[in-house]
């Protein structure tokens, strides 16, 4: 039967044949969708076309290494990237098939201002320079108004991770939030777990076969982050178990090993009474514990904060201003604060005292 493919020429039996031909190793869906999506970028490359080398998404650890080919101003074409650290080497249907999702028919491609009353759904197109000088009109208009700080922007997890919202910060607004259910990040773990640099730890996910137990909380990435799932069932093959945290059965929790069905807003109760579990049964690591995490620091009562001195320094590295703090532990033997630095110290994980 020649069934057709929506919005190309291209009958199945044609488009799997083409799809043979690539018989590209370890992209065979990829290219599958790349032969759809490129249907009128097969002819001779012209002097409008070039090449640019990007990747997908950052929440797939930027793992997505594509080659975008622009024709005449427009995408046209989007391949695997060859890259000679192979662990990069991925690309999924998402990535690939980004022809389709900026050119789509439900992608807005030119800002569109509103002509009619608010929910008539009446726009018209409008040029990116009328859309500028709109926004920044209303924008001021705002600010004159109500405040510098009555603006407020909004910007991705991506933007956030990465740079800071510089629009706010030239304008003076307000600005922050995190966006997205899949943001796998350790929440409140920065004072048990240092080092941590931004949202996310040191190890990553291609240490995973080296650890016993992994769990996964807060997290899709076989259907968010799809390129992560290799490493998944790497580690699964190499023996780790995997524990999925989510109030529903998602991909994940299916691929998972064990899926804990909590119901929503219920993680801080299950991770509390996880510790609780840890400590009331001893079943921690006291001596990795003492020498690589922040546990033993004292917190003041009143603050939460770690009781630490702060001296004014300079970076070695750069010459900028910085702060050094100097954190404080109880000294069992001595029986007083004293410095977390300080040789043969017995350092109190848990109690009250007065300082």
């Amino acid at each position: 039967m020649e069934q057709r493919l929506e919005g190309t020429t291209l009958s199945r039996r044609g488009f799997l044949r083409a799809a043979g031909a690539l018989g590209v190793a370890g992209f065979a869906g990829a290219s599958l969708t790349a032969v759809a999506a490129s249907q009128d970028a097969q002819a001779d490359p012209g002097e409008n076309e070039t090449h640019g080398f990007t990747y997908h998404n950052e929440h797939c650890l930027c793992n997505c290494m594509l080659d975008c080919t622009v024709r005449d101003g427009r995408l046209a074409m989007v391949q695997p990237r060859e890259n000679e650290d192979k662990r990069f080497q991925n690309v999924c249907l998402k990535g690939i098939s980004e022809v389709q999702n900026i050119y789509g028919e439900s992608r807005i491609q030119r800002p569109m201002k509103r002509v009619g009353e608010r929910g008539s759904g009446e726009f018209e197109a409008i040029s990116w320079d009328e859309a500028f000088k709109t926004i920044a009109e209303e924008f001021k208009k705002c600010q004159d108004t109500y405040g510098k700080d009555a603006l407020w922007i909004q910007f991705s997890t991506e933007a956030s991770q990465r740079f800071p919202p510089l629009l706010a910060s030239v304008l003076g607004a307000q600005a922050g939030g995190m966006n997205g259910y899949d943001l796998g990040q350790g929440n409140g773990q920065s004072m048990a777990f240092t080092p941590w640099i931004g949202l996310f730890a040191q190890n990553t996910m291609w240490e995973w076969p080296e650890a016993k137990v992994v769990i996964l909380a807060n997290t899709n990435l076989v259907e968010t982050s799809l390129v992560w799932s290799r490493g998944m069932l790497n580690a699964q093959e190499a023996g780790t178990k995997f524990i999925c945290l989510d109030p529903r059965f998602s991909p994940t929790a299916s691929k998972a090993d064990q899926w804990v069905g909590l119901r929503a807003g219920t993680d801080p109760a299950f991770f509390l009474g996880m510790t609780n579990y840890i400590l009331e049964n001893d079943l921690y690591d006291r001596e990795h514990i003492l020498a690589h995490t922040a546990l033993p620091f004292l917190i003041e009562a009143d603050t939460g904060h770690s009781l630490a001195d702060v001296a004014e320094a300079t970076n070695p590295e750069t010459g900028e201003p910085m702060e050094v703090k100097t954190f404080y532990v109880w000294d069992e033997s001595a029986g007083k604060a004293v410095a977390a630095e300080t040789e043969g110290i017995v350092a109190a994980l848990e109690g009250t005292f007065t300082i």
